[in-house]
């Protein structure tokens, strides 16, 4: 199975480009599942997170290792490190210290993403109940850290710029060439 991974700052565009793009691979006969971000659920269920939620990386862990098995390509709006990247720009006391180690041995066992697809911020998020206004300021820092992550840890990734791709339909064209021309090179049909 080919997996991808949609990650950026708040507004990004990065559930509308996951389910699209199941969507559009499931037309063209692949089997393809989208894994929404859990958070989003534990946040509308349970209000904001304090940050060092080891409970919320558990279940998108979770959410994705039960993906169908037979499965060409899956899409996640929140690939699992997003979630330890909101829990560095969160207040951190001891507590959250311990979590924080927690929380990246497990994205460290988790198994690795085939491809990254990194949205640059093209507008200012809303605050929405999810977004909140704490969040938003800090979606440059966001975006910033997201980036450095995937450096550091050379995780494969494409990053699909504002000035390159301004619109949500730019963003899923260039997608969907890239992912197309990746499971054609590995026959994944």
């Amino acid at each position: 199975m080919y997996r991808v991974g949609l990650a950026g700052a708040q507004d990004t565009g990065k559930t509308t480009l996951a389910r699209g793009l199941a969507s559009h691979f499931s037309a063209k006969g692949y089997i393809a599942e989208y894994v929404p971000e859990y958070a989003r659920e534990y946040i509308g269920q349970h209000g904001p997170l304090a940050g060092g939620d080891v409970l919320v990386t558990l279940k998108q862990i979770e959410k994705e290792l039960l993906v169908t098995p037979n499965a060409n390509v899956m899409f996640t709006d929140s690939p699992v490190f997003l979630s330890y990247i909101y829990t560095l720009l969160a207040g951190l006391d001891t507590r959250n210290l311990v979590l924080l180690d927690a929380e990246l041995n497990l994205i460290t066992r988790h198994p690795a993403y085939d491809l990254i697809i990194h949205l640059e911020p093209f507008r200012t998020p809303r605050a929405d109940g999810i977004r909140t206004p704490e969040l938003i300021a800090k979606n440059d820092q966001i975006a910033r850290r997201i980036k450095g992550f995937l450096d550091l840890y050379e995780l494969p990734y494409i990053t699909l710029t504002t000035a390159s791709f301004p619109t949500l339909d730019d963003r899923m064209a260039e997608a969907i060439k890239v992912i197309q021309q990746k499971l054609d090179e590995q026959k994944l049909r």
